[in-house]
This record gives C-alpha cells, sequence and structure tokens, in this order.
C-alpha cells in the first residue's frame, strides 16, 4: 500500500481529529482492511459503496457531503505533527514518508511544501 493509502484507512478506522458523524455504521478496522484490499484507494471504494445498497444507507450524511469531509480529514492526518526520534524533533507526519501521490492537498493546504524541508 501507497502512504496515502494507508492513511485513508487509518481515516475509516478512526482519528481524533475527525467531524462528527463520519464513521459509517457497520465499517470496522476488518471491513475496512478487507474493503481496501479490494479497491486501488478510498475514492473508488467510496463510489463502490454508493452504488452497493446495503452501504449506501449507512454513511452518516449524504455522500456528497460525506466524500468532502473524509477527504478534508485525510489531509488533516497529512499535517499531524509527530515526534521523530531520529531527529529528536517534532515534524509533520507527512516529512516521513515518500510523496506518492497528490492526494495530500486539499483546497490550500499543501503538504509539498512540507515534505521539500525533509
Amino acid at each position: 500500500w501507497s502512504p496515502e493509502k494507508f492513511s485513508e484507512f487509518c481515516v475509516f478506522c478512526g482519528t481524533d481529529y475527525k467531524d462528527p458523524d463520519t464513521h459509517i455504521k457497520k465499517f470496522g478496522i476488518k471491513t475496512a482492511f478487507n474493503m481496501m484490499c479490494k479497491h486501488s484507494d478510498a475514492e473508488a471504494l467510496l463510489s463502490w459503496m454508493l452504488t452497493q445498497k446495503q452501504f449506501k444507507e449507512r454513511f452518516p450524511c449524504d455522500p456528497s457531503e460525506y466524500i468532502p469531509r473524509f477527504r478534508q480529514v485525510v489531509a488533516v492526518f497529512w499535517h499531524h505533527v509527530v515526534f521523530d526520534p531520529k531527529r529528536g524533533e517534532c515534524i509533520s507526519i507527512a516529512s516521513s514518508f515518500p510523496l506518492t501521490k497528490t492526494k495530500r492537498v486539499l483546497d490550500g493546504l499543501d503538504l509539498q511544501d512540507c515534505t521539500d524541508s525533509a
């Protein structure tokens, strides 16, 4: 998995900095893992889920509202500050992973600046 796909999986599993009501009912860690293995990324998985009645009914809000919320949480994930014991300093989590896709960008939040300084 790319770092971006893993971060999307983590957001599906739950984070401390998510919008309220972004959890999809009956979509826990095991289901999220199995479904992410079958799809290229969260966008593909969410698109597929919206075609399936049993999943579409589990969304906490309208899908047109949910998908932007999900993207925002993923972007926030990449801006999270963590302690790097090798450097002995706090860094953006994005600095620890190579930039493999452009999913870390959201309405003015561009992590390219964060990863260039590492």
